[in-house]
């Protein structure tokens, strides 16, 4: 069994759904909104703006068995 989390774009959302529901045997997928920021951040902000600065995405966690998860 494996555990998958995968954090993506909220506009994706349709696309990934979709695709995850033509792999035959997967039996679900939680969907969570979470707020963050990493790498991809661009700005010279102050540290006190940055700490409100976050960006919206989508975890997903998936459990599937090892076979899935190619």
């Amino acid at each position: 069994m494996k555990h998958i989390i995968a954090y993506i774009k909220p506009h994706k959302l349709s696309e990934v759904t979709l695709a995850l529901h033509k792999i035959e045997g997967l039996t679900g997928m939680t969907v969570l909104e979470v707020k963050g920021f990493g790498r991809g951040r661009k700005t010279e902000a102050s540290l006190e703006e940055q700490l409100y600065d976050f960006v919206p995405h989508l975890k997903i966690e998936i459990f599937c068995l090892d076979e899935l998860v190619k």
